[in-house]
């Protein structure tokens, strides 16, 4: 009976991991950031998510879905500035499933200890959350690539000429 009990709660356990998601990122101490995701529904209807900082790291801390959701500000919540959404409980907006959204995440760290970071934490339930990469990303990538060619160039010539 004890292995059944346990076997049931391992099963329990593997489906709300399979349901949940969640994402943390660092902040520089004494700046102001923000940061993109996409946040992907898994049906219509069905995501619930929150955005959280501890409350002695940040002075502010907003979210919002590009062109669905207004800004929702994080409110205290015992040691931490949270802020949520449920697409159940909200009767303005519909989040379609399987539909790739844009979250923007805006805060002001606060000035903490020099090396110091902040951690925000973007938990979803029937969703995913994934960062988008920046420019930034995208030109390193890219430069990478002609490195990798470059050298695969000139030794295809080194081989050839010998």
């Amino acid at each position: 009976m004890k292995k059944i009990a346990q076997l049931t709660l391992a099963a329990g356990a593997l489906v709300a991991a399979q349901a949940a998601s969640a994402l943390d990122f660092q902040t520089a101490a004494g700046s102001s950031f923000t940061e993109y995701f996409t946040l992907t529904p898994a049906s219509t209807n069905s995501l619930a998510f929150s955005v959280s900082g501890l409350a002695s790291q940040y002075s502010a801390l907003t979210f919002e879905i590009l062109s669905v959701l207004p800004t929702i500000n994080a409110a205290v919540k015992g040691s931490s500035l949270a802020g949520a959404f449920n697409d159940v409980r909200n009767s303005n907006y519909t989040l379609a499933g399987n539909t790739p959204y844009t979250l923007k995440v805006t805060g002001v760290t606060n000035s903490t200890l020099p090396g110091v970071f902040g951690i925000v934490s973007i938990t979803t339930v029937n969703g995913t959350v994934t960062p988008v990469p920046e420019p930034e990303s995208y030109a390193l990538f890219l430069a990478g690539l002609g490195l990798v060619g470059t050298i695969a160039r000139r030794r295809m010539k080194a081989s050839a000429e010998a």
